[in-house]
């Protein structure tokens, strides 16, 4: 962060670091999916879609709250903080949606990462095979 307190990490944004050759195949999957999935999306999805924004969403609301006013209506609004609550969706859900927006097989099968496992080189000596599991931090 550019100010408060900068010893609390949850402020902090995380980096990433791919090698060029993971750059180029993470965008073939994110265009063979985007062709897939955006086309069925409703218009009123705008996050992480080209040429919209959140800040489309935000507009958005901000009119419906001030036509709420001058209405003198009952307004309800419900926020969801999806960081916290993606390590509880269900993987196999994610997989279905995913063939249910039309997002190809193979697509889908290179993505899922079942079983994935690694080994360290150390002092010119591998390691034992380990398993790696997938969380957002």
């Amino acid at each position: 962060p550019k100010n408060g307190n900068l010893s609390n990490c949850d402020k902090w944004r995380g980096i990433m670091l791919l090698s060029i050759p993971s750059k180029v195949l993470t965008r073939v999957i994110l265009d063979r999916m985007k062709d897939a999935i955006d086309q069925r999306l409703r218009d009123e999805q705008a996050g992480f879609r080209k040429d919209r924004s959140c800040n489309d969403q935000i507009a958005t609301l901000r009119i419906i709250v001030e036509q709420t006013m001058e209405w003198q209506a009952p307004l309800y609004v419900c926020f969801v903080d999806f960081e916290k609550a993606f390590d509880s969706i269900d993987r196999k859900s994610i997989w279905n949606m995913q063939h249910h927006y039309g997002v190809p097989e193979k697509t889908v099968s290179f993505i899922q990462y079942e079983r994935f496992a690694c080994q360290i080189i150390h002092n010119e000596r591998l390691s034992y095979e380990f398993h790696v599991t997938m969380n957002v931090r």
